[in-house]
């Protein structure tokens, strides 16, 4: 914030209300085009707010075709406040090239000042106009730019304009598939993919559907075994990874004697191919998969050097538990003590002691028991405590209250910030609160005032910069179980923002803390986060899947709602975490594996099982970021009720279920 704006800030605090910003901003969201006149009174009459107002009033004076207007209004308030340019000038280059003619060089000027930022300034939105602009200046670049919009974001409305009448050259359909598959649009990638069986691409766009099928769909193997089996059959610099593939996916149809054959007869052919580990630890992975446990143990062991020397000490030792063997807590115990990762070595620990119930249940208990006291909220800790129910100590539920701390004064250097801040807040800007935090944050946290950080970002909705903060400087509290004395930093640590959305959208048999679990795993918070694949929001939302939400609730009509915003994002993961819910009986490690890796392959896990102990299906998840992703889960769902529900341990750890129901039910299958 310049200091010209800061003097701005304090001047306005205290002037007598005038129109309500925040009455504005709702008739803003309401009708756009309807709501300049409301914005601009409010603008005048709280200056503490006007550049965050004069942005929307930008947006409405281009609903509203006031060009001119709106391009004054965005460079202004791009001016003004720095965290605001990329959108200002975004916007003032919206305008420019709605002129007649159209300003081309002032709107390519201004995007140079406008790079592509999540939600404020959108990527594929970026690039449309951005080609417009080039086009219309007879730039050499406009045709490359309009390929790029059209190959790497096909999904968006401006990309499939992009595409009309674009000739591509099979290189580029292989980028556009890719893009598409990213995008979780996998009928539209294997569409674009079949395009291709005809061209000299073929072979590779044979292996990439396989592929697809294998790694993606998950729903019908032989589907990709088959695309292996040509690309294998043939001279594609491809052949020896896909007869590698192949194996792999007759091991996913469930032919484990064909799958076995084919892992030899690749590593009789191809011994020193690059995929000759792989289909050495798989092929033993085929016979641990199938309950070979004494055959699986001797595979894992021949495999002593490279990447998969690790995970194939772990699995031999496991599989020697499995098998029963007399050797296997000896194994177990030589890696829980070697381990530099101490997640494996409490793994390691706790199968150790399972592996010796049978024959020293003293022992076995004694050893479960002093794991469980170390780290009490840990995944293995939780498994100890429902196999022994009232045999470890209890911890206490923090006392239930609001997560503030009443008034809390403002260091006199940062009023202005602060004061900026809240008053956006305030004004329903929540958005771009988090902006000007963020923009001053560098600054703010040398301070040592913690509540007034946290305040403060907690007027802002920035739960993410909440819980980050409440991590980095208490991070000696969260080291031990939670105490009433600490509630106020355990709260910052474990916030449940958004409470009201939270509140409204956690469906029957699910509670508030269970969506915020899910929030603080998938996005920790951030409204903004896009992944590499392009999930947004809280809770990582594709606008594909946000379409099939859609659809399953009846409303494919409607158009899919800003998946930025809190409440929108939440309403609709809610929906999704409640049909999970419903079709895996409300089970949470069953509904949070299938939030990550997708309902078809959690039941393809079940393997005709009707149950099966809770620890020993999450252990055998064959995927191992789904696997950690589960343990999280439910450690923080934990926390979230020991935090906010005023339930102690004992209690809270009830709702993990020891053994799994696994009956097949009907319900979402996306």
């Amino acid at each position: 914030m310049n200091a010209a704006w800061m003097l701005v800030v304090l001047l306005g605090a205290g002037k007598p209300a005038g129109p309500d910003p925040a009455a504005a901003v709702t008739a803003f969201r309401n009708s756009p085009a309807q709501s300049a006149l409301a914005l601009a009174r409010a603008a005048e009459a709280h200056p503490e707010v006007a550049p965050a107002l004069n942005l929307l009033q930008a947006e409405a004076q281009l609903a509203a075709g006031a060009r001119d207007k709106a391009r004054v209004l965005a460079v202004q308030a791009a001016r003004a406040v720095p965290a605001f340019a990329p959108r200002g000038y975004f916007l003032a280059a919206t305008a420019a090239m709605g002129d007649m003619p159209p300003d081309c060089k002032g709107a390519l000027q201004l995007l140079e000042k406008a790079p592509a930022t999540p939600h404020w300034v959108p990527a594929a939105e970026r690039l449309d106009l951005l080609w417009r602009a080039q086009t219309a200046c007879k730039d050499g670049a406009a045709e490359k730019t309009r390929r790029d919009l059209a190959l790497d974001w096909p999904d968006a409305p401006a990309a499939r304009r992009a595409a009309e009448g674009l000739v591509l050259t099979p290189d580029q359909r292989l980028r556009r598939a890719e893009a598409l598959e990213n995008a979780r649009n996998y009928t539209s990638a294997e569409r674009e993919l079949s395009a291709l069986l005809e061209s000299p691409l073929a072979d590779e766009a044979r292996f990439r559907i396989g592929r697809l099928h294998l790694e993606r769909l998950r729903d019908d193997f032989r589907v990709a075994e088959r695309a292996f089996a040509q690309v294998a059959a043939g001279k594609s610099p491809r052949a020896v990874e896909a007869a590698y593939l192949q194996a792999r996916a007759l091991g996913r149809a469930g032919d484990a004697a064909a799958a076995a054959a084919a892992y030899e007869a690749f590593l009789a052919r191809h011994p020193t191919a690059p995929q000759a580990p792989d289909a050495r630890f798989f092929r033993a992975f085929l016979d641990y998969e199938n309950g070979r446990y004494a055959a699986a143990a001797t595979a894992f062991g021949a495999i002593t050097e490279g990447t998969w020397a690790a995970p194939s000490r772990w699995y031999r030792a496991f599989s020697l538990h499995l098998a029963g063997a007399a050797d296997a807590p000896a194994a177990l115990d030589a890696i829980a003590a070697e381990s530099t990762e101490p997640a494996a070595a409490r793994r390691a620990r706790y199968w150790a002691a399972r592996a010796r119930e049978a024959t020293a249940p003293k022992e076995a208990r004694q050893r479960l028991l002093a794991l469980a006291q170390e780290d009490p909220t840990d995944w293995y800790a939780l498994l100890v405590r429902r196999r022994f129910p009232g045999a470890l100590p209890d911890v206490a539920a923090l006392p239930k209250g609001g997560a503030g701390r009443g008034t809390v004064p403002t260091p006199k250097k940062f009023k202005a910030v602060a004061a900026q801040v809240r008053a956006l807040a305030h004004a329903g800007l929540p958005e771009f609160a988090r902006r000007v935090l963020a923009d001053a944050w560098p600054v703010l946290r040398k301070s040592e005032d913690w509540p007034f950080l946290a305040d403060l970002a907690r007027s802002a909705e920035d739960y993410g910069r909440l819980y980050r903060g409440a991590h980095a400087r208490h991070r000696l509290i969260f080291d031990r179980p939670p105490r009433a004395a600490d509630a106020a930093v355990w709260r910052d640590a474990y916030p449940l923002g958004w409470r009201g959305a939270l509140e409204r959208s956690a469906p029957e048999g699910l509670r508030p803390t269970h969506l915020a679990a899910f929030i603080f795993k998938e996005s920790g918070f951030d409204p903004d986060a896009v992944s590499p694949a392009h999930a947004v929001g809280l809770m990582q939302l594709m606008d594909y899947t946000a379409r099939n939400i859609l659809a399953a609730r009846g409303e494919e009509d409607r158009p899919v709602p800003d998946l930025f915003v809190p409440a929108e994002n939440i309403g609709l993961g809610g929906w999704y975490l409640g049909a999970l819910s419903r079709r895996f009986g409300g089970q949470l490690p069953l509904v949070a594996a299938a939030y990550n890796a997708g309902p078809p392959s959690v039941v393809s896990w079940f393997r005709g099982r009707a149950s099966v102990p809770a620890d020993l299906f999450v252990e055998n998840i064959p995927f191992r970021e789904t696997r950690d992703y589960v343990k999280k889960l439910v450690e923080l769902h934990i926390i979230f009720q020991l935090v906010h529900e005023g339930r102690g341990l004992e209690a809270a750890a009830a709702s993990l279920p020891e053994t799994l129901d696994l009956t097949v039910r009907e319900g979402v299958n996306f």
